[in-house]
């Protein structure tokens, strides 16, 4: 076994940590799963009763977990509980248990269905939510390509039946392979299979709601004969990455991987590879399944990680540009009749560019503008309700997109209109208003227009708390009328 290094046809935000082949224990084709928890990647062994734990930041040995289930395949929920599925040939009953990854304690989910032969081996799983308090979801798919969900409360199987048996065309087939990707979706992939995201609603007849092929097109990567992928999203962008590369026919080269924009399913759009003759290594054992796995370690930042069986492992980071920066944030504002909001955009990425688009409710005032490039003049935003949506690119770094509303109020200039003998005072960081007539509302107000704190009230006085020390607008209506008034808290 050796160690390689990697070079990618896309620098764009695909940065190489680290390629290790050289695991003693890695031989044969049992294992074929991986999963990682906070930095730490952990693998069954031969489909053994061992799990290694290797260290994210550089694939080294850490430890190793035993007295397990044999097992092709693990996962890890919410809490930090590693769950393991028993292995076995054809049909089998199910069988769970989790070890918690703080404590080291063994324990079997309960309350599995008696005698009961379930058509899937479990080859591959996947949890979502808190397996030992609360309700947890666990997924898992065979060899045969039967896809089933389990609910598990507190430990232990809350039905005698699946939530959801899906048929093989439904499912992944040979290779099948499984990825949450959030509380309502996860993905389906396999040999020769086109990778399919599910939605789910646990609450509902039927249990899956929608069926979303990723129509990577045609040609030998359509359906890679190679279960394996994730799918996460990065800085506003969902991406699929998955194996590369080769046919059965023509050998599939191990650990390749392909990195897609699935912004639109219909037409992904490939934005970052490998072109390496081999990376890990060739061999028959990497045809059935590559796992693959992605943890977010920052808003623009993620660690991918690719295990393949006989060959080894690999780590690449994917880094977007940062998310822009408005000033004033969005949120609700007022401003005089008359007046514009006034927005500028940065970004903490050094020379991004960044290009925006707005849609106003008010398209007389603000005209809808599109994938304009932002040269620092501050943008001007009348009265309405406005969605920026920004894009920031970078050549290297994956793009960023955000979007961002204000809803912005016209008002009467302060002292223009003046309902009859409102008193406002300030003290010890208390706003106290008081009236003739029954106060029906009142804002309190910074000076760029942001509403700080508002209530309806039915009362000739009420009081606000401000924030901070500084000068402040207070706004109120009576019997229909209005006051503004500016107030200094000390």
């Amino acid at each position: 076994m050796v160690v390689c290094c990697v070079m990618f046809v896309s620098a764009q935000g695909l940065q190489m940590l680290w390629n290790k082949s050289n695991y003693s224990w890695n031989t044969g084709g049992a294992n074929r799963d991986a999963t990682v928890y906070k930095g730490k990647f952990y693998l069954p062994v031969n489909g053994g009763t061992t799990v290694r734990v290797l260290e994210g930041a550089d694939g080294s040995e850490l430890t190793s977990i035993s007295s397990l289930h044999s097992s092709f395949s693990l996962a890890v929920d919410n809490a930090g509980n590693l769950i393991v599925p028993k292995n076995g040939g054809g049909s089998q009953s199910w069988n769970l248990q989790y070890v918690n990854l703080g404590t080291g304690v063994i324990t079997p989910v309960t309350g599995w269905p008696v005698g009961q032969n379930i058509p899937i081996r479990a080859d591959n799983i996947d949890i979502r939510g808190n397996i030992t308090s609360g309700t947890a979801y666990v997924v898992g798919v065979g060899s045969a390509g039967q896809i089933q969900v389990w609910e598990i409360v507190n430990g232990a199987v809350s039905d005698q039946n699946p939530k959801f048996t899906a048929t093989k065309s439904e499912a992944g087939g040979t290779g099948a392979d499984i990825r949450w990707i959030d509380d309502k979706r996860f993905l389906t992939t396999g040999q020769s299979r086109t990778p399919t995201i599910m939605t789910v609603n646990f609450s509902a007849s039927p249990f899956i709601t929608k069926v979303e092929p990723i129509n990577i097109g045609t040609g030998p990567l359509a359906t890679i004969d190679c279960g394996g992928g994730v799918v996460f999203e990065l800085a506003g962008i969902p991406y699929l990455v998955r194996p590369d590369g080769g046919t059965i026919a023509n050998g599939v080269r191990a650990g390749v991987i392909s990195i897609h924009d699935i912004t639109n399913l219909n037409s992904p759009k490939k934005i970052g590879g490998n072109t390496a003759p081999t990376i890990l290594g060739t061999g028959a054992n990497t045809m059935i399944r590559v796992a693959i796995y992605a943890e977010k370690i920052a808003d623009n930042e993620a660690i991918v990680y690719v295990w393949a069986c006989d060959h080894g492992a690999a780590a690449y980071k994917v880094e977007a540009v940062k998310t822009p920066v408005l000033s004033p944030a969005s949120g609700e504002y007022d401003i005089e009749e008359g007046q514009t909001l006034e927005v500028t955009l940065d970004c903490d990425t050094e020379d991004a560019e960044i290009s925006y688009s707005i849609e106003s409710s008010n398209p007389s005032a603000a005209p809808l503008r599109a994938d304009v490039v932002y040269d620092g003049t501050p943008l001007q935003l009348p009265a309405g309700s406005h969605t920026i949506t920004m894009k920031a690119t970078k050549a290297g770094l994956f793009d960023n997109i955000s979007k961002a509303t204000y809803d912005i109020t016209a008002v009467v200039a302060a002292g223009a209109v003046i309902a009859d003998n409102i008193r406002v005072v300030a003290a010890n960081g208390q706003i106290s208003i008081t009236s003739n007539n029954p106060i029906q509302s009142v804002k309190l107000i910074d000076l760029q227009g942001r509403i700080i704190a508002s209530k309806k009230v039915s009362a000739k006085n009420c009081t606000l708390a401000a924030p901070a020390k500084g000068v402040y607008i207070v706004e109120t209506f009576t019997g229909g009328l209005r006051n503004v008034q500016k107030v200094s808290v000390r």
